[in-house]
């Protein structure tokens, strides 16, 4: 499975609509404006629910790295998912819900 199949499958589940948790629902420590994981264990963000369905364990993803530097360390991604990634993240981040974060990562992966 790849990231964007991945990614399809987290919205898929969650829904398009879905708008991952922010830190007054239930985060006890804010590290920038996102978070990979909620504080049980739980897949927040989209690329940390993602990721986790591709076997990148929660060990493995630092919560204090943005998304593009995130993939160039695991060292299994190209610089056009980084590049994208990155640009979708961003946009998560505002608040956009997964449908959109998805549609963004696609167009970007393709420009």
């Amino acid at each position: 499975m790849n990231l964007l199949e991945a990614l399809r499958e987290v919205v898929t589940e969650r829904g398009e609509d879905y708008v991952y948790p922010r830190e007054e629902e239930g985060w006890t420590t804010n590290i920038g404006s996102c978070r990979y994981f909620l504080d049980d264990g739980t897949p927040a963000c989209i690329f940390g629910a993602a990721l986790t369905k591709m076997g990148y364990g929660k060990a493995r993803i630092k919560e204090e790295v943005v998304i593009g530097t995130l993939l160039h360390e695991l060292g299994d991604f190209t610089e056009a998912e980084e590049l994208a990634a990155s640009e979708a993240q961003a946009r998560q981040d505002e608040g956009e819900p997964y449908g959109f974060v998805l549609r963004m990562y696609e167009e970007e992966l393709t420009e």
